[in-house]
């Protein structure tokens, strides 16, 4: 038994990501299907599933962007929300941290049972860490324009 559970990320790959690892995420992300010489997901679906859990809606997309001079650049950027059978998720992200060059902040995973706490996730040295949000200091959003 898995709860619903939201993950929102995104991150740049690092630019030595191989092509079967940008394929691997596609293939999670329903961008793609799998072949006869797809590696086998490790847990029980793709990240292409969405439930009524969670407002918003299921988003996916791996991009190259070139900006100028500069060498391209691959982003990822995931939002869904499904069951968490046995750490899946958590799996996931522990499998994608090596390949992020983003290192710091790179998204949130809340479970339905607790929406108001969600877990703030980081990769730093090529490792998913999580930050809990235990208490907030709640403000009130203000602006001076008039809107």
């Amino acid at each position: 038994m898995g709860l619903y559970t939201e993950l929102v990320l995104a991150c740049e790959l690092k630019p030595e990501t191989s092509q079967i690892a940008i394929e691997t995420i596609k293939i999670w992300t329903g961008e793609a299907q799998f072949g006869a010489t797809t590696p086998v997901p490790w847990y029980y679906s793709t990240l292409d599933s969405d439930s009524s859990s969670f407002p918003g809606l299921l988003y996916h997309a791996i991009e190259h962007k070139s900006f100028g001079s500069e060498n391209d650049a691959c982003y990822f950027t995931l939002r869904m929300s499904r069951k968490n059978y046995d750490y899946d998720l958590e799996t996931f992200l522990v499998w994608l941290a090596p390949y992020s060059a983003t290192e710091g902040f790179v998204g949130y995973l809340r479970h339905d049972v607790d929406k108001n706490n969600p877990k703030l996730i980081f990769f730093r040295n090529d490792k998913a860490v999580f930050k809990e949000c235990i208490s907030f200091t709640e403000t009130e959003i203000s602006t001076s324009r008039s809107i």
